[in-house]
């Protein structure tokens, strides 16, 4: 890419549902937009079950994330139509509402404070309801005696993510974003305001750049001046049985059933190396989808399926812009699919120009992107973004 042409105006690096959902998002906003990815499309570890889009509980930290949350899963709507049109595919959304099962009246008081604080810190902008077993077992006949109730929301949701991956590469692509695979990114420098990306085979350049190469974003990002302390997790660990008529439409905390009827089990998130689970936790899984739905001990189990998640150490996904080498952004965190709408239909036309998207400008002094950072100044003027022009969240810079 050496002619000046070539250059694109954002250059992702990173190829998975957290890249392509940002490389689609800066296209749609009229930008020239590039992807370097390290891996094929077939060797993406999103396979095999279905993955949610999770707010119970997921948003319980400050109320900017909840809120940046809350956004996504209201913008899911407009993303799949937008994906559908591009692509001409099906729509890829089922997004129901969901149930979080408790099993004792203790969890189930603690559960009804927990949801009604993130309603609290939202505005009211939260919707959910306590059911108790007798009005839980009206919507769901199945559930077993041991479940004292649950609590729903009208957000949650749950996509295909092997379908959502491939729609991307083909929305990416008919919108002129070129995906170069293969592509290690060694080095990373600014010079004069344009981006060097030094590949095994290439040298990239680019006017911005996103780092969305999760756990490889701790090492890229110090190029750019940014410390990301993304650490791998040992995450979507689930069991899959054989198809069974429909029963379960809607996702939940224990058990969700797939398109093809077969049941998954599981889903915990475990702060753990590369390790694989442990055939207690796998049974834990197991009795815990059969105290909720005791029907499903006859079903039989055909493979279990475990892929690592990168998080950050307070679990919250992260979002940086680098003063140092202004141009550069990170985002990193293990809700891709959940935050897969924000990230296309908010932050990407933010990243291609803040100043005319629907991003908002402020004052306040740089931080990291949890809005959890106390005493912010005003030494001078950066970008924030904010989710509309009468919203208070901003997600600050970090010097």
């Amino acid at each position: 890419m050496s002619k000046m042409s070539d250059v694109p105006d954002v250059l992702v690096i990173g190829g998975g549902i957290v890249g392509l959902s940002i490389a689609y998002g800066a296209a749609r906003h009229g930008a020239h937009v590039a992807v370097l990815d390290e891996s094929e499309l077939d060797t993406d570890p999103a396979r095999d079950t279905s993955s949610l889009i999770w707010l119970q509980g997921k948003a319980a930290g400050p109320a900017a994330q909840a809120r940046w949350r809350r956004e996504s899963a209201r913008q899911w709507s407009n993303f799949d139509r937008a994906l559908c049109a591009d692509a001409g595919t099906a729509p890829l959304l089922h997004q129901p509402g969901g149930f979080f099962f408790c099993f004792s009246d203790e969890d189930l008081h603690r559960r009804a404070e927990l949801m009604q604080s993130l309603q609290d810190s939202l505005d009211g902008d939260y919707p959910f309801e306590m059911l108790d077993h007798h009005a839980l077992k009206a919507r769901l006949p199945d559930i077993g005696p041991e479940v004292v109730g649950a609590s729903f929301t009208p957000m949650d949701g749950q996509v295909d993510p092997v379908r959502l991956l491939r729609a991307l590469h083909e929305c990416c692509e008919r919108r002129g974003v070129t995906i170069h695979q293969d592509q290690h990114v060694g080095s990373i420098r600014q010079v004069q305001g344009m981006f060097q990306l030094r590949t095994a085979t290439n040298v990239w350049r680019a006017r911005k750049i996103v780092l969305a190469a999760g756990l490889d974003n701790r090492r890229l990002a110090a190029h750019v001046g940014l410390l990301m302390p993304v650490f791998r997790q040992r995450g979507g660990r689930v069991l899959i049985s054989q198809p069974i008529a429909p029963f379960l439409p809607y996702p939940t905390n224990t058990v969700r059933q797939l398109q093809d009827g077969s049941i998954c089990f599981g889903d915990a998130v475990e702060d753990a190396g590369l390790a694989s689970a442990s055939l207690d936790s796998m049974g834990e899984m197991v009795l815990q989808g059969l105290r909720t739905f005791p029907h499903l001990g006859r079903v039989h189990l055909k493979h279990s399926w475990q892929a690592p998640r990168v998080g950050a150490p307070d679990g919250s996904p992260v979002w940086q812009a680098s003063q140092r080498c202004p141009g550069a952004f990170v985002v990193t965190g293990e809700s891709s699919v959940t935050l897969a709408a924000a990230h296309a239909m908010r932050l990407a036309p933010w990243i291609v120009d803040w100043t005319q998207s629907d991003a908002l400008e402020s004052t306040l002094a740089d931080a990291v992107l949890d809005a959890a950072t106390p005493g912010l100044g005003a030494p001078d003027k950066q970008p924030l973004l904010m989710l509309d022009r009468s919203d208070q969240t901003a997600f600050p810079v970090l010097p």
